[in-house]
């Protein structure tokens, strides 16, 4: 007869297979998110460097002026394909092949609420990010155009399309299918319980984006729960992904609309 951990007997006694059992889901999206990643990284960077040879990246001073600008995008674009294509392909891969976590796990559902809660969640990322964004422009404005500069030049340049499809449509399906579905939906089913949930998986997708200011890190965390929030709400991961990939997709055109004197 199986003991509970203090030893006792009863109704609501607890063995070591109830303690495996509610964190086998958890830890098994947290290795696998971790697995997924490394991977992606790998084959983001194999194709830098695949685009590198093929274009001669590495000489700079053999390219006409404004050419080399289109190549920094074509190649970070590159990267980012490999990278969202291969976390979308092993995701995919992971929810259908481990037993205890399954396609569900994603919620890639019709979202309660509909086209309406939709519409809520895009409105109100917007709404607070630009709310932060100010504050945080007027606080260290230094700050603040440092996590924009790298991606100014790209937005600007003939091939600032690539950047705005990896941006606006390759990173908010990759990333909150990974984490917003595989990990949040792993740990949400573990005793951590949302608020746990939300704040890991919260916080394993800022420290994707580790190179930004500490303001912008922040402000990514912020909205890391407040997409886990949706999915809870909505339990569907559609409102987090159009919400992302409006926000993305609406940074990138405004960094190439924008004077050059604003990005200085």
């Amino acid at each position: 007869m199986d003991q509970n951990v203090f030893g006792e007997t009863g109704l609501h006694k607890r063995t070591w297979r109830d303690w495996v059992r509610d964190w086998v889901p958890a830890v098994a999206s947290l290795l696998l998110a971790l697995a997924i990643v490394q991977l992606a990284m790998f084959a983001g960077l194999n194709a830098a460097a695949l685009f590198d040879v093929s274009s001669d990246y590495g000489a700079p001073g053999a390219h006409p002026p404004g050419h080399f600008e289109m190549l920094a995008a074509e190649r970070m674009a590159a990267y980012f394909a490999a990278f969202q294509v291969s976390i979308v392909a092993l995701t995919l891969v992971a929810a259908r092949l481990v037993p205890v976590l399954g396609l569900r796990t994603l919620a890639l559902t019709y979202p309660r609420g509909g086209l309406a809660a939709i519409a809520v969640a895009v409105v109100g990322l917007l709404a607070g990010s630009a709310a932060i964004g100010s504050l945080i422009y007027h606080w260290d404005r230094e700050s603040f155009m440092h996590d924009l500069r790298p991606f100014a030049q790209m937005a600007r340049s003939d091939s600032w399309w690539m950047l705005l499809a990896a941006a606006g449509a390759g990173a908010p399906l990759a990333e909150e299918m990974l984490f917003r579905g595989l990990l949040f939906g792993g740990l949400r089913a573990s005793p951590l319980g949302f608020l746990g949930a939300a704040g890991i998986s919260a916080g394993f997708w800022t420290a994707l984006h580790a190179s930004y200011s500490m303001y912008a890190l922040g402000l990514l965390f912020v909205i890391g729960v407040y997409f886990a929030w949706l999915r809870e709400r909505t339990h569907s991961l559609w409102p987090s992904i159009v919400a992302h990939a409006v926000y993305n997709s609406a940074i990138v055109v405004a960094l190439a609309l924008a004077p050059e004197t604003a990005l200085q």
